[in-house]
C-alpha cells in the first residue's frame, strides 16, 4: 500500500515493513508505449530512504517483493496517474533499477552526468521470482558483465551454465 506521508514523500507498507521513497519526478518512459498509440507510458524517479538497521541484502530483497505487489495490484497507477507504469530508482551511484510489472532492468554507468550511453551495461530480469532471488539473479548478471564479454546486454536465462 502506498500513502503519502507528507509533501512528496511516500511509505510502501507490506509485510511489517515501510519503505520510505521521496518523488523526484514524472517522465516520460523510453523503453514502454502505450498500446495503440504513439504516447509513451510515464515512470516515476525516486529516491529510497535505507533503512540503516537493515543490510542492503536484506533491504532490496524485501523492497522487491513489496514493490511486485504495488505493481500488481495498480498502485503506481492509482496513486500517480493512469499512464505510470514504471518506478525507477538508483541502487548507488552507478546502478539504476527500472522496476517493470514484468521485469526489471538493470542500468550500470560509470557516469550518469554524461548523456552518452556508450559505457552503459544493462541486465534484465524477470520480476515473478522472490525479491532476494531477483537480487541475487541482478548481482549474478553484472558479475558476468565484469568479466570482459563484449556484449553490454544481459538478459537473466536461469541457467548457472550460461
Amino acid at each position: 500500500m502506498i500513502e503519502k506521508v507528507r509533501d512528496s514523500i511516500y511509505r510502501i507498507k507490506f509485510k511489517g515493513e515501510e519503505f520510505k521513497f521521496e518523488e523526484k519526478g514524472i517522465m516520460d518512459s523510453k523503453h514502454m508505449w502505450i498500446i495503440g498509440s504513439d504516447e509513451p507510458a510515464k515512470e516515476i524517479h525516486v529516491e529510497f530512504m535505507k533503512s540503516k538497521d537493515m543490510t542492503e541484502d536484506e533491504y532490496y530483497s524485501k523492497l522487491f517483493d513489496a514493490l511486485k505487489k504495488v505493481m500488481q495490484k495498480r498502485e503506481l497507477s492509482n496513486v500517480f496517474g493512469k499512464n505510470v507504469l514504471t518506478m525507477v530508482f538508483f541502487i548507488n551511484k552507478r546502478i539504476k533499477i527500472h522496476f517493470y510489472i514484468t521485469n526489471i532492468r538493470a542500468e550500470l554507468k560509470a557516469n550518469w552526468d554524461n548523456d552518452e550511453d556508450t559505457d552503459m551495461k544493462v541486465a534484465e530480469t524477470v520480476s515473478y521470482m522472490d525479491g532476494k532471488d531477483i537480487w541475487n539473479e541482478l548481482d549474478r548478471l553484472f558479475l558476468k558483465l565484469s568479466e570482459n564479454y563484449n556484449e553490454i546486454w544481459v538478459c537473466s536465462d536461469f541457467d548457472e551454465d550460461t
